[in-house]
């Protein structure tokens, strides 16, 4: 990750600013829109493509996946020892006095990039022509997409069998695991 290399090879933690700037390409979201963009109708223009509010949009599509992101994996990097940098620590260190704050933080930088998000593509849809609209669609459902995925990832929600593990207790397998969580006998 571009991110958390650079900020390792100065050794000082970020401030949002610093994190935020290169984290819009460790997330991959103008590589990704482009792919979006293939699939449509046709070649969304170049000039539609550079446009400050299109370019706008995928920036804040990117930084909103990659915030969400940080506050889904912020709990298992850090049980696991991790130190890159994630934006629920900056904001923990920069303004908020506890974690649940922090999270509250992040979670409102990324309702804010969502409205913006909502904004531009109210803006430009009504004079988009089908390429374009295509790609628009297309990130917003990179958004739900990504959610979705992240509400369900195994490395943001351990099996049963892996937090009891973390809890220390122990290997289980198959039904051990049963009886374990519910007492029941097999």
């Amino acid at each position: 990750m571009l991110t958390s290399g650079a900020h390792k090879l100065h050794l000082n933690e970020p401030d949002e600013d610093e994190y935020l700037a290169p984290r819009i390409h460790d997330v991959g979201g103008h590589v990704y829109a482009a792919q979006i963009a293939m699939f449509g109708p046709a070649s969304v223009p170049e000039e539609d493509w550079n446009a400050p509010a299109v370019q706008a949009l995928i920036g804040c599509t990117t930084w909103l996946v990659g915030v969400e992101n940080d506050v889904f994996s912020y709990q298992k990097g850090k049980a696991e020892g991790q130190t890159s940098p994630n934006i629920v620590g900056i904001l923990q260190a920069a303004r908020a006095p506890c974690f649940e704050e922090a999270v509250a933080a992040a979670v409102e930088l990324r309702d804010r990039l969502r409205l913006l998000i909502l904004r531009l593509r109210e803006r430009l849809m009504p004079s988009t022509e089908p390429p374009l609209r295509f790609l628009i669609d297309r990130l917003g459902q990179f958004i739900i997409a990504n959610t979705e995925a992240s509400l369900c990832a195994p490395r943001y929600n351990p099996s049963c069998e892996q937090r009891l593990a973390r809890q220390g207790l122990g290997e289980f397998r198959g039904r051990a695991v049963g009886r374990a969580v519910t007492g029941w006998g097999a």
